[in-house]
Formats: C-alpha cells, sequence, structure tokens
C-alpha cells in the first residue's frame, strides 16, 4: 500500500473521487457535457477576437471606440448584438447562460446522490432541500469541467480517435489567436493613431 493510500486509510477518507460519480450513465449526459465545455471554452476568442473586429470596424468609420451594455436592458442588449460588437454581447450573453445550463444538467445528479439521506423538516424544508440540491448541483459543475471528469466522458462518446477529441486543441488554438489579435490590432491602431496626430 502505498503512502498516500496508507493515509487516507487512517483518515477513513477515500483516497479518489470517484469520476463516474460525476456523470449520467450512457453516453447522452457525456455529449452533452463536451458540448456545453466547448462553448465555455469559445468565450475568449469570441471576446477577444470580436472586440479586436469591433475596433477595426470603429477605427476605419472614425467612430468614438467606446462601448458599454446594459445586460439588464433587452433594449441595450439588443443594440449590443446590431453593433460591430456583437461577438463580444454573444460571449458575455453565452458565458452566462452556460453557467445555468451546466447547472441543469448536474440537478439529476444532486437529486440522485441524495438517496439514504434523512429528509429535512421545519416549515421551510422544501426550500431547504431545493437550496441543498442547488449547491450540490453547483459543486458537481466544478467537478464535471475537471480534466478528468471531461476524459471518462470523451471515452464515453469517441472511444477512439475522432473529432470530439480534436475539438478541445483546435478550440486552444483559436483562443489564442483571437487574443493576439486583440492585442496586434491594439498595438497597430494606436501606433496609427499616434502617426495621425503627429501628421
Amino acid at each position: 500500500m502505498t503512502p498516500e493510500a496508507t493515509r487516507h486509510a487512517a483518515s477513513g477518507v477515500p483516497p479518489r473521487i470517484e469520476l463516474d460519480a460525476c456523470l449520467q450513465a450512457g453516453v447522452e449526459d457525456s455529449r452533452r457535457l463536451l458540448v456545453v465545455w466547448f462553448v465555455k471554452k469559445s468565450f475568449w476568442w469570441m471576446f477577444f477576437g470580436g472586440a479586436a473586429m469591433a475596433s477595426v470596424v470603429h477605427f476605419v468609420e472614425r467612430v468614438e471606440d467606446e462601448f458599454q451594455v446594459n445586460y439588464r436592458s433587452p433594449e441595450s442588449v439588443e443594440h449590443g448584438l446590431l453593433s460591430a460588437w456583437v461577438f463580444v454581447v454573444l460571449a458575455v450573453l453565452l458565458r452566462i447562460a452556460i453557467g445555468w445550463i451546466a447547472i441543469a444538467l448536474a440537478y439529476p445528479l444532486a437529486r440522485a446522490h441524495e438517496i439514504g439521506l434523512a429528509p429535512r423538516t421545519g416549515f421551510n424544508r422544501h426550500y431547504a432541500t431545493l437550496s441543498d440540491r442547488y449547491k450540490v448541483a453547483r459543486a458537481l459543475r466544478a467537478l464535471r469541467w475537471t480534466h478528468n471528469v471531461r476524459q471518462v466522458a470523451l471515452a464515453r462518446v469517441s472511444p477512439g480517435p475522432g473529432w470530439w477529441r480534436r475539438l478541445d486543441p483546435i478550440i486552444d488554438v483559436v483562443n489564442l489567436v483571437g487574443v493576439v489579435a486583440f492585442i496586434a490590432t491594439g498595438l497597430t491602431l494606436t501606433t496609427v493613431s499616434v502617426v495621425d496626430l503627429m501628421q
């Protein structure tokens, strides 16, 4: 027995998290988890690439580069979606929506892990039970986004080589290109603006 296993055995805590417990049986939940992860991960290229594109459009059209969206106002969001900043607004909206979608996907697991627990009592027991399930679902959401759980999901969805396994590194490259494009665009437009002012 390894020192780590001995230490965990002495403390009464299992040495590892059961990764399968973070996924529902079958392939569908694993597929949904991967799709949600890929959309979440796409935030970076959409945000920074969209900001670079909007900066170029505003520079060419000689429009002020300031942009603000009140995400509590449907009219303000609609205005943002119809502007050059559409990818930035979409990135933020998707990031918010994906967080809640991921909790919804983890909620059935939160209910399943309640088996054997004593029922809540008191006048607010229904709210307290729902609150507990929500907290467990949030914890499961975080676990489901870890690399190890995603590897289990990939093994279920794509046992062999396939585009599911290539998509993650492709998004990494696209994200890097988006950030580099944002930095390069900012430096270029700043340089051009300074040269224009000096002439």
